[in-house]
């Protein structure tokens, strides 16, 4: 074997290692990022589960002034699994809960300037025990119906106005 020949096999034998050098490499950022995608959608998944649990929907008053339209909320009539929230809409009409309607809530957040009317022989019920008021006022909140607050920490935080009137 010739000097040359030798110099051409041992730049081939380390082209060839530089390759296994590179594949390994390649092999082991391609795993390392298979474990950082894995890892990313794990917490993807957690992150929608979570906000799957914290279930919202938010007065739009769109249609009209039922509590009982879908339409009128951002993720449809709530139930009791639902924050709700009341914020002034106008010119859209405030919420009515109309009579015969039973509305439900795990907490009902009435904003500055809005108005939620639970009308006779109507009710809303709000359960939760969560560290969440049954009702917050910073609106009104007119009743001439029932209301049932079955939770184990706040019931009504008024920081604006209650009516309430008597029909009987």
């Amino acid at each position: 074997m010739t000097f040359v020949s030798l110099i051409k096999t041992s730049c081939r034998a380390q082209h060839i290692i530089n390759q296994i050098k590179m594949k390994n490499l390649l092999k082991f950022i391609v795993g390392r990022l298979t474990v950082n995608i894995v890892r990313i959608s794990v917490v993807i998944c957690m992150l929608i589960a979570c906000s799957a649990a914290v279930a919202q929907t938010t007065w739009t008053g769109a249609v009209d002034d039922d509590w009982s339209v879908a339409g009128n909320w951002t993720a449809g009539v709530p139930d009791a699994t639902d924050i709700v929230t009341i914020p002034n809409v106008f010119p859209n009409p405030d919420p009515r809960i109309l009579a015969g309607t039973v509305a439900l809530g795990r907490s009902i957040i009435i904003e500055q300037s809005a108005e939620l009317q639970i009308f006779e022989e109507a009710s809303l019920t709000v359960v939760n025990n969560d560290d969440l008021p049954g009702i917050l006022i910073n609106g009104i909140l007119g009743c001439s119906g029932t209301i049932i607050i079955a939770t184990n920490n706040y019931g009504i935080e008024n920081r604006g106005s209650i009516q309430i009137t008597n029909t009987a």
